[in-house]
């Protein structure tokens, strides 16, 4: 991929998640602020410092196109405009003017399990920075378990497909965990996203750890020349 085409696609996921920000943004100031729904104004707090990873990324990805940590941050600071819009427009057609926009119960279901994206893009973050690859070979195995995990989450959701509507919007807030073979799904995609998540963390530290004993290695040679 040309820098030109990388650009342009990098900046447009920037411009195109800061815009449905902005209009999540409008909708929530004409929406119930009540309960449950109130809960949901969290990825509106949450958006703006997320899409500044987008930022990041688009400038990344700008200069160097094939940096595997650009597309990431694109991605993990991208998704914040549509899963705020998400969350805005399911309440708008479900809620504040019911009726109003179409396929709005099936988006109110997609926030059900949007969260899992994020653990598995930060766990990604974590484990490709700062130089697009895993600190070794052997770490690549946490992007493999992220990436299940957020599999299994997803396919755990399908059980509230049918409950897709108002009542899903708080349900997916505060409401009980799947039953049956949802249940396990959900458990097992929950705990890999999540603990593929603190090997990330770990990763992190451990090449910091090996970017410190570098350079000591290298002062303990220049002093030793001297």
């Amino acid at each position: 991929m040309s820098k030109r085409i990388a650009a342009r696609l990098g900046w447009s996921l920037f411009a195109l998640s800061a815009l449905l920000l902005a209009v999540a943004f409008v909708l929530n100031l004409g929406r119930p602020q009540y309960a449950g729904l109130g809960a949901t104004t969290g990825e509106l707090v949450l958006g703006p410092m997320l899409l500044l990873f987008g930022w990041f990324g688009a400038l990344i990805v700008s200069r160097q196109p094939h940096q595997p940590i650009g597309w990431t941050l694109c991605a993990f600071g991208g998704s914040s405009g549509p899963v705020a819009f998400a969350n805005e427009y399911a309440i708008y057609g479900l809620i504040t003017h019911p009726g109003a926009a179409p396929g709005a119960a099936a988006v109110a279901w997609f926030t059900t399990w949007v969260s899992a994206v994020y653990l598995g893009l930060l766990a990604a973050l974590l484990l490709l920075f700062p130089t697009g690859q895993p600190p070794s070979p052997r770490w690549r195995w946490w992007l493999w378990v992220a990436g299940i995990g957020n599999l299994l989450y997803i396919l755990s959701a399908l059980w509230a497909w049918p409950q897709r509507g108002p009542d899903l919007l708080l349900l997916a807030l505060d409401g009980p965990e799947p039953v049956g073979v949802p249940g396990v799904l959900y458990t097992v995609g929950a705990t890999a996203g999540l603990v593929a998540v603190l090997a990330a963390a770990v990763s992190v530290l451990v090449r910091f750890g090996r970017t410190r004993g570098l350079s000591a290695s290298r002062s303990s040679g220049c002093c030793m020349r001297s």
